[in-house]
């Protein structure tokens, strides 16, 4: 284990009994990343492909500006909106965004199939604020304690999990974005209402696709549409390119 790793698990370890540590860590994860390299999951490695001379990001889920900051160093020239409902994330989210000025617009609402408002769950353990497990579906504590614990909290279980609950605004992207070359989408089940309301910007502009864990149903109308998935480093993420836009990536 390389002494960044044995760092990053020793925070993690010791995050229980020093939860502040690890809530300011995640605050400021975007000036961090920066210092790394500037790419927070190789599963983005792809954008570097993109020819398009000033290419428009759709970031939807934008947590405290993770992607944000990784597509600004792949594609330096990108625009970016990024959408993100949760309070607990905003400021982050806008102090990243401010770095780079006009390239990039925050809006503060959760993209879905219609207008509206739902609530945002946010998982607490420990006093740890989870906003990255943030969801606008049903939460199961279950579920969300096992996925804690792969990340790498130990000894997480069901009875720790809290829930911090509040309101947001929800808009279609088709009634909001008029158009975009990439379309990333991290917004933990929430997938199938984001693209029930981008029906028009993906069957129009055919974007290249990122996105965490698709549903099948999603994967399938995708598939119907012409999309084609390429590999990516890991299983979380799927990229998918319409063979009709590729934006100059390649195929393997």
């Amino acid at each position: 284990m390389g002494l960044e790793s044995a760092v990053r698990s020793a925070l993690r370890r010791s995050a229980r009994h020093l939860p502040q540590i690890y809530n300011w860590r995640n605050q400021h994860n975007v000036l961090i990343q920066r210092f790394r390299g500037g790419v927070h999951d190789q599963d983005y490695a792809c954008l570097a492909e993109v020819t398009a001379e000033r290419p428009l990001v759709v970031d939807v889920g934008a947590n405290t500006g993770q992607t944000l900051q990784t597509v600004k160093t792949l594609l330096p020239t990108a625009r970016l909106v990024c959408i993100e409902p949760s309070a607990l994330v905003l400021a982050a989210l806008i102090r990243a965004a401010a770095r780079y000025k006009e390239d990039v617009e925050v809006a503060s609402f959760a993209a879905g199939g219609s207008f509206g408002s739902a609530t945002i769950s946010t998982p607490v353990a420990a006093g740890i604020i989870f906003t990255q497990f943030a969801t606008l579906t049903e939460m199961d504590k279950s579920e969300v304690a096992s996925t804690i614990t792969q990340a790498g909290f130990p000894n997480v279980t069901q009875a720790d999990i809290e829930v911090r609950k509040s309101r947001c605004v929800v808009a279609p992207l088709d009634e909001i974005v008029d158009r975009c070359d990439v379309l990333k989408v991290d917004v933990e089940g929430f997938e199938d209402a984001v693209f029930e309301g981008a029906r028009r910007l993906v069957q129009t502009c055919r974007p290249l696709l990122i996105i965490e864990r698709p549903s099948s149903d999603l994967a399938d109308y995708l598939e119907g549409l012409g999309y084609e998935q390429i590999p990516t480093a890991s299983s979380v993420n799927t990229v998918q390119v319409h063979p009709t836009n590729m934006l100059g990536i390649v195929r393997n």
